[in-house]
C-alpha cells in the first residue's frame, strides 16, 4: 500500500519526538556525496531535511571526485571514504569529513588500510564507523573502523564471512551492524557487534541473491531496497536487527528497478538517494518509506544532480547511540 507524507513522519506532531543522547532525530539532516554518470565523477555534496519532503540543496564539495564510496555519520559529523576518482581505475584510500549541521567543503580525515572501491557496506553507532569489504584487486572480506569524532587512519576490525563488494549494503542498530548481499549476487546476511572488534557471524538470507542494493534502519529494523537479482529489481525487504533470520517483503520502490544507489534515515523515515535504472541511466530521485510500516516508497524530491554510486549518511540514522 502506498505511503503518504503524514505516515512518512513529516512532522513531529504525528509521531512525537525520537530522542537519542538528548537530541531529537525528527529534524535530522541527510547528506549525499559523490557519484558518477556517463564516465564523469562528481565531488558534489547535497543535503536535505529527512522529515520534510523536498529537493536537496548544495552543501559543498568533497576533496576530490569520488564514486562507489561509503559514508558513516554521528550526531555532528559525516565521514565519506574510499572509492574511485571519477570513472577511472584511479582508486583512492582517502576519507573526508564534514560537519553535518553546517555547509561547506569537506576536510581530509585520514586513510583507509588500502585503496578500495565498491564497498561491501558501511555502518555506524554514532561513535564508531565501520567499512566492510570492497574491491582492492579481488573482492576483500576485511572490515575496518574509525572513531568518527577523531580524524585519523582506519584500523582493522575483523573479517566478513564472505568477501563482497559492488554496492552490498549495511545497516545498524546502536549495538549491531548487519551486512547484506554483494558481488556474485549472494544472499548472505551477516552481522557484527560494532563496539567489539572481531569477525562477522551469519545472520540469515535475503529473499534472493542480490548485488548493488542499499539499506537503512531505525534502532530495531533494517530496510533493504533494490539491486540486481538476475535483473534489476524494485523489491524492498526488511529484517529485525536484534533477531537473526531471513528478510521479509516490505513493498516496492518507485518505478521498475533501481541499482547502485544509497539510503539514510532519521530513525522514523528512510530515504533512498539517486541510483541507476535497469537501462543504465542515472536518476536524481529521492524516495522515502516509513521504517516501522510496510508498503511502497513515495516520492520525496530530487538531488541537485543526476548520478549513481552515490554515498549517503545522516545525523539521525538508526545506529546512533
Amino acid at each position: 500500500m502506498p505511503l503518504n507524507s503524514t505516515r512518512g513522519g513529516a512532522s513531529a506532531k504525528g509521531f512525537g519526538l525520537t530522542v537519542f543522547s538528548g537530541k531529537s532525530l525528527v529534524g535530522a539532516r541527510g547528506v549525499t556525496a559523490g557519484g558518477t554518470l556517463g564516465g564523469t565523477g562528481f565531488n558534489e555534496i547535497n543535503f536535505f531535511t529527512i522529515a520534510t519532503a523536498g529537493n536537496a540543496t548544495d552543501f559543498g564539495d568533497l576533496t576530490n571526485s569520488r564514486t562507489a564510496s561509503g559514508g558513516v555519520g554521528s550526531l555532528t559529523r559525516a565521514v565519506f571514504g574510499a572509492g574511485s576518482i571519477g570513472n577511472t581505475p584511479d582508486v583512492t584510500n582517502v576519507m573526508d569529513f564534514i560537519t553535518i549541521a553546517s555547509t561547506g567543503n569537506a576536510i581530509d580525515f585520514g586513510d583507509f588500510l588500502s585503496t578500495t572501491y565498491g564497498l561491501g557496506g558501511t555502518t555506524c553507532n554514532g561513535t564508531r564507523g565501520i567499512f566492510g569489504g570492497g574491491y582492492i584487486g579481488p573482492a576483500t572480506n576485511v572490515i575496518q573502523f574509525i572513531t568518527i569524532a577523531s580524524a585519523g587512519n582506519a584500523t582493522d576490525f575483523g573479517d566478513l564471512t564472505v568477501a563482497t563488494y559492488q554496492n552490498a549494503t549495511a545497516i545498524s542498530s546502536p549495538t549491531r551492524g548487519v551486512f547484506a548481499g554483494g558481488w556474485n549476487q549472494i544472499n548472505v546476511i551477516q552481522f557484527i557487534t560494532i563496539a567489539s572488534a572481531g569477525n562477522a557471524t551469519d545472520f540469515g538470507d535475503l529473499l534472493s541473491g542480490t548485488t548493488r542494493l542499499t539499506g537503512t534502519s531505525d534502532a530495531t529494523r533494517g530496510v533493504i531496497g533494490g539491486g540486481i537479482a538476475g535483473s534489476a529489481i524494485n523489491v524492498i525487504q526488511f529484517i529485525t536487527i536484534a533477531s537473526a533470520g531471513n528478510s521479509i517483503d516490505f513493498g516496492d520502490l518507485i518505478g521498475t528497478n533501481y541499482t547502485n544507489f544509497s539510503a539514510t534515515s532519521n530513525s522514523l523515515r528512510g530515504v533512498f538517494t539517486g541510483g541507476r535504472t535497469g537501462g543504465g541511466g542515472g536518476i536524481n530521485v529521492l524516495q522515502f518509506i516509513t521504517i516501522q510500516s510496510t508498503g511502497n516508497a513515495t516520492d520525496f524530491g530530487d538531488l541537485t544532480y543526476t548520478c549513481y554510486n552515490v554515498a549517503s549518511t545522516s545525523n539521525g540514522t538508526g545506529g546512533l547511540n
